[in-house]
């Protein structure tokens, strides 16, 4: 080209289309994938594993509370356990906020009887009760076969039984 010619317009249009070119590969950009828009399938997709996600939270939450709570021996609870089992739940329950009956359920205890033993250590008594009649000692075999020889016997009762009962 030269100095007294002027330039072709294509070659102006061609240079000018470069240096365009040139500004906007200089400009900053986003980094990544450039935003596409989800389809409706993609879409439900995404919303459903995240409903499979917060159940496998909640599960593996329930599994840890088990693992907390397991006791040596479900059969075989002692006292010391057992008011372990009702810190623990109430703990759990005041920092959660989780409901007492799903608490018991992930502890293998039962609501009623969570209940009495939270009752009982409120009421400032033992947890657990031995099972059945107290024991009263041993009994006089000798002392009570002269008793029952010297009952008397009417028609339809024995008179002074509640007396020898109660002895």
């Amino acid at each position: 080209m030269q100095l007294n010619q002027l330039p072709d317009p294509q070659e102006l249009l061609a240079r000018r289309r470069v240096l365009a070119a040139l500004v906007a590969a200089m400009r900053e950009r986003p980094q990544g994938r450039s935003p596409t828009p989800l389809d409706l399938q993609k879409e439900q997709l995404r919303r459903q594993v995240q409903q499979w996600q917060k159940q496998v939270r909640e599960l593996e939450r329930e599994v840890a509370l088990c693992h907390r709570l397991k006791e040596p021996e479900p059969s075989k609870k002692t006292p010391e356990t057992a008011t372990m089992i009702v810190h623990q739940l109430q703990t759990l329950h005041e920092s959660h906020g989780d409901p007492y009956r799903s608490l018991c359920a992930a502890a293998t205890v039962t609501y009623p009887t969570f209940m009495r033993w939270k009752g009982r250590l409120g009421r400032g008594e033992p947890v657990l009760y031995k099972p059945g009649p107290k024991p009263i000692g041993a009994a006089d075999l000798s002392g009570l076969q002269a008793q029952l020889r010297r009952l008397e016997h009417g028609r339809h009762r024995s008179q002074g039984t509640t007396a020898l009962y109660e002895t």
